[in-house]
C-alpha cells in the first residue's frame, strides 16, 4: 500500500475570481482534493491531498508558450510552458513554497475545459474556472459536462508525474504510452473514459492491440464518443488499476 503526497496550489486569480463569484477562495482546490483522493477509491492505494493557502502570482493564466518576467529578478525569460515556468518559481530561493514529495498541481483561472501537463514533481491544468461548477463535497464517479472534462484533466495531469518515474511500457506500439492505462467503464449503458485513457479510434494508430491499454484491458476511447465526433462524451472519475499499478513516487522535489 502506497500513500502519495500531493499539493494543490491555486493562482491568485483564481482564488480571486472564486470569491468574486461567491465561492471561497480555494473552492477550485477543495474540488480538486475531492476528485484526486476519491480517484483511488477502488485501489488499496491511496492519495494524500493537502491544499495551500498561498496564491500563486502566474504571469499568465493560460497554457501556451509566452513571455514573463523572470522570477526572482526582472530580467525577461521565455518559458515553453506554464510548467516550465512553475518548476522554477515553486522551487525558487525567492519564493520558499513547502512543496509536497510527489506532485505539486497548480491550477490557473484558464477557461479551458481540458488543457494541462504533468511531469516529474510538477502538474498544471488551466481549468480553473470551469472546475469551480462541480461540488466540492459531492464526489460523483461519472459525468458528462464540461466541468467533468477539467476534473478528468486535473486527475490526468497528477497521474502524469505520477507516471514519470516508470519504465512507461507501450504494450499497442503506439508510441503514446502516456496516454494507455485508462478503461473504458459502463453505467446504464453508456462507457466513460478513465483519466490517462486511450486516444481510441481517432486515426492516431491503427493496429493489432491499439484497443488495449498497458495491461490488456479493453481501452477503446471511442466506445465513449456518442456523437461520433472523436471526443470522449463521458468522463469516469477514478483510475484504473492498471494507471495505479504503475505510478510511482518521487523523490522529493
Amino acid at each position: 500500500m502506497t500513500t502519495y503526497k500531493i499539493k494543490i496550489w491555486l493562482s491568485n486569480e483564481l482564488r480571486n475570481h472564486s470569491f468574486n463569484s461567491g465561492y471561497a477562495p480555494d473552492r477550485a482546490a477543495k474540488i480538486g482534493k475531492t476528485y484526486i483522493e476519491n480517484a483511488f477509491h477502488n485501489h488499496t492505494d491511496s492519495a494524500n491531498v493537502s491544499i495551500s493557502q498561498t496564491g500563486i502570482p502566474v504571469p499568465y493564466e493560460g497554457c501556451v508558450d509566452y513571455d514573463g518576467t523572470m522570477i526572482c529578478s526582472n530580467w525577461d525569460k521565455y518559458w515553453n510552458t506554464m510548467w516550465d515556468w512553475w518548476k522554477d518559481y515553486s522551487t525558487a530561493d525567492c519564493t520558499d513554497l513547502s512543496l509536497a514529495r510527489d506532485t505539486n498541481l497548480l491550477i490557473t483561472n484558464g477557461t479551458a475545459c481540458s488543457q494541462g501537463w504533468g511531469q516529474s514533481h510538477w502538474a498544471y491544468a488551466c481549468v480553473g474556472r470551469k472546475l469551480l461548477a462541480a461540488d466540492p463535497d459531492n464526489y460523483k464517479k461519472f459525468g458528462t459536462d464540461c466541468e467533468d472534462k477539467a476534473i478528468d484533466a486535473i486527475q490526468e495531469e497528477v497521474a502524469h508525474s505520477l507516471h514519470y518515474n516508470n519504465s512507461k511500457p507501450d504494450k499497442d506500439g503506439d508510441g503514446r504510452e502516456s496516454h494507455d492505462y485508462g478503461t473504458v467503464k459502463y453505467n446504464n449503458g453508456d462507457g466513460y473514459i478513465t483519466p490517462v485513457g486511450r486516444v481510441g479510434a481517432d486515426g492516431a494508430y491503427s493496429g493489432a492491440g491499439v484497443d488495449y491499454n498497458n495491461c490488456n484491458e479493453y481501452a477503446d476511447k471511442s466506445d465513449t464518443d456518442w456523437d461520433g465526433d472523436d471526443v470522449a462524451d463521458g468522463w469516469a472519475h477514478w483510475y484504473s488499476d492498471c494507471s495505479i499499478d504503475h505510478f510511482t513516487t518521487n523523490p522529493g522535489p
